[in-house]
């Protein structure tokens, strides 16, 4: 137990924000352990429609416009 003052006795509000803070991070890594192909598989998908836009460009000639530069 806490003794007389509480379970949560001699915390200060900077101490219960960090324990907040922790325990959000804490949250936070593991969801992105969870869901890391996804977030990967995402990621590995924009650089290959990126790469082969200016490949495109570069190597054929293609089009690479205003629009195309912006949405990528």
């Amino acid at each position: 137990g806490g003794g007389s003052s509480g379970y949560f006795g001699g915390w200060s509000i900077i101490t219960v924000i960090l324990a907040l803070l922790g325990a959000a991070g804490g949250l936070l890594v593991a969801l992105s352990i969870k869901y890391d192909d996804a977030i990967l598989k995402t990621l590995a998908t924009t650089g290959a429609i990126i790469l082969s836009s200016l490949l495109d460009n570069l190597l054929l000639d293609g089009p690479l416009n205003l629009a195309m530069i912006l949405a990528g």
